[in-house]
């Protein structure tokens, strides 16, 4: 072998070696099923709003927006843990009331706020069979959560509403009031770590007013009044003072 080919015989394989560890280095999606984040990856996929090019933009732009925030978060308390000035986390309240004014948008599933003609709040889900809501609440023990509405826009039968919580479907009942409108009951199963809860709920049919002659091109699903999860102060004092 010739001093030339001896001499360029260790960067020619030392090129071989770093093509082949390119060629099998993971990508993100990779590293998220080594981890076992796959079901994060599912549960961000699930937020996306794929009913046009720009709304789905917008969902993937809320989606990175998110991740900014809370690498920021972890920021300041990896800051305020080096400063020597960490404070307690405060404790997740008991109860949430979720009222159809609140500023839910199109990627969580509801259209635009309207008032009854006594002025309830109320919102139509859609276009899409699934709306979610996140919130965070104790979930030391199960929570139980009451969603209020009025209507199914196109009802099923026999009437149904699916739901779940954290990716893992629940048992929901359907309670029909006397006074008018339905209340889905369910409860949330007792989780030890902290942080946001996510549930779901799927209408069984969506329907537009535009298919039975109306001036208006909506998706429809329910119309949603309120959401009401835990057990709020007055109803957990009576029931602390029925058991003494």
């Amino acid at each position: 072998m010739s001093n030339f080919l001896a001499k360029r015989m260790p960067f020619r394989v030392k090129k071989m070696r770093n093509r082949a560890a390119r060629r099998r280095t993971p990508g993100m999606l990779d590293f998220c099923v080594m981890t076992g984040d796959v079901g994060l990856v599912d549960e961000v996929l699930k937020r996306l709003d794929r009913s046009s090019p720009d709304k789905l933009l917008r969902s993937i732009a809320a989606e990175i927006a998110r991740a900014h925030e809370a690498v920021a978060l972890c920021n300041d308390r990896l800051a305020a843990i080096e400063a020597g000035a960490v404070a307690p986390p405060p404790e997740a309240p008991r109860f949430v009331a979720l009222d159809a004014e609140r500023d839910f948008s199109a990627m969580q599933g509801f259209h635009q706020l309207e008032l009854s003609g006594d002025g309830l709040p109320m919102r139509w889900t859609g276009p899409g069979a699934e709306f979610q809501f996140e919130f965070t609440v104790a979930r030391e023990t199960a929570a139980p959560f009451a969603l209020r509405f009025l209507k199914f826009y196109a009802p099923s039968k026999p009437l149904a509403l699916r739901a779940e919580v954290d990716g893992v479907e629940i048992a929901v009942a359907l309670e029909p009031q006397r006074v008018g409108g339905f209340v889905a009951r369910g409860e949330l199963p007792p989780r030890a770590e902290r942080g946001p809860t996510v549930l779901r709920f799927a209408c069984p049919k969506t329907r537009s007013p535009r298919d039975d002659g109306f001036d208006d091109d909506r998706v429809l699903g329910l119309l949603f009044l309120r959401l009401e999860v835990g057990v709020a102060e007055s109803a957990a004092g009576e029931m602390s003072g029925a058991s003494n």
